[in-house]
């Protein structure tokens, strides 16, 4: 049961997140709002107008507005950018540490629904993301067609895109290049409905994705998730580890040689 939006009844003292940035951005701050709702009874949060139902569903006691949405009659009296939570409630690396996150809550029958789309074949379903067309002049952040026929190449495993954007042809291109192929789940537009895109997030049993969004809401919502990072990656990475102070549940895959994925593509057909 979803909880119902704001009724329009004034929240007494109500501080008021809005989402800033990217969704990536928007994801990976907001595992800081359980915190925020130890120390604030009345929160509302402004996100993505493409997340609001994730956020409701999984935030019983926080009122969750799309950015689309006209808050000109809503009533606060304090305001923070969602990235800001960060400067009170995680200023140093140990306050990581012992943060309570709750995954995102997808809905069970999309859930149910997307399931019987997936491919009827034994192993893992492993979905998998390679690049992010924000970068896509900056070759050195996604992996080539290549370098995914490599990794889809071992394994009794059914690989499934995860992928934004037109790739058709990347898809034929790399499944004519490899003994093994990536499903490709029908009629849904991941851009648009993310609902339906979490669904297919939550029925893989692992996501390998760059950085991109497909990384930040499959950690978000508790998939085990293998990050593959250029050797000059984003900063929230940090350095010199395979853990993210983020999410307990991504391993981080590092480039050791600017360019060259083959390293991480060696180890993850080992593994």
């Amino acid at each position: 049961n979803e909880k119902p939006i704001w009724d329009g009844k004034p929240f007494k003292g109500c501080l008021l997140i809005y989402g800033e940035q990217t969704i990536s951005e928007q994801l990976i701050f907001s595992t800081v709002i359980q915190d925020v709702l130890k120390v604030h009874q009345n929160v509302a949060l402004v996100i993505n107008k493409r997340l609001k139902k994730l956020f409701q569903r999984t935030y019983e006691n926080l009122v969750v507005f799309g950015d689309d949405e006209d808050l000109g009659n809503f009533d606060y009296v304090k305001h923070i950018p969602i990235g800001s939570l960060c400067k009170f409630f995680r200023h140093e690396v140990k306050n990581f540490d012992n943060c309570t996150e709750k995954n995102l809550i997808t809905s069970s029958e999309i859930d149910h629904q997307v399931k019987l789309l997936f491919p009827k074949t034994e192993g893992l379903k492993i979905g998998i993301s390679w690049k992010d067309f924000d970068l896509i002049k900056n070759s050195s952040k996604y992996l080539s067609n290549s370098d995914v026929s490599k990794i889809i190449e071992f394994g009794g495993n059914a690989f499934i895109n995860l992928q934004f954007g037109d790739v058709s042809n990347d898809l034929m291109e790399i499944n004519d290049n490899s003994m093994n192929q990536i499903y490709h789940i029908p009629g849904i537009n991941y851009n648009e409905n993310i609902e339906s895109y979490a669904s297919i997030i939550k029925n893989c049993d692992l996501i390998i994705s760059i950085d991109n969004m497909t990384a930040h809401l499959a950690a978000r919502l508790g998939k085990p998730v293998w990050v593959l990072l250029s050797k000059n990656c984003d900063y929230k990475w940090l350095e010199k580890t395979e853990s993210s102070i983020w999410y307990k549940n991504v391993l981080l895959l590092r480039q050791t040689d600017k360019n060259d994925w083959s390293k991480i593509i060696g180890y993850i057909n080992s593994a």
